[in-house]
């Protein structure tokens, strides 16, 4: 079974697309931080892409830096970069729950942004 829970804060601003045959998608990042056995934070980055009026919702609800839980499955999608192939796991959200506390009111790195942008861009990602 491929269930998982998550939570994390919403880097960048999340990006609402309309795919074809008029499907919303919904794609942000979220940072998953945690504690290593040495007692060192660990933080783990993850794109997250939401579907039809799940997607519609989460865009009227999240924000950078708003922490959030998210029920979904993880999927996998080929990449290519210059020479190297490999493969991108993520999160597809079946449901989400916002919160209102944040990451220190502090925004995402400016690399985080930008990367989202450029994700928002790219290909768009088939409906599992």
């Amino acid at each position: 079974m491929n269930d998982v829970y998550v939570s994390g804060y919403v880097t960048g601003n999340p990006v609402l697309k309309v795919e074809r045959e008029n499907i919303p998608h919904l794609l942000f990042y979220i940072n998953i931080p945690h504690k290593t056995k040495s007692g060192k934070i660990h933080h783990e980055m993850y794109t997250v892409n939401v579907w039809h009026n799940t997607a519609l919702r989460a865009s009227e609800k999240l924000h950078n830096g708003q922490y959030v839980m998210l029920h979904g499955h993880l999927t996998q999608r080929p990449v290519r970069a210059g020479d190297m192939a490999y493969m991108l796991t993520e999160l597809t959200a079946k449901d989400f729950i916002s919160s209102y506390r944040s990451n220190s009111g502090a925004e995402a790195p400016a690399e985080n942004a930008a990367a989202s942008e450029t994700a928002a861009e790219a290909a768009p990602q088939t409906e599992p």
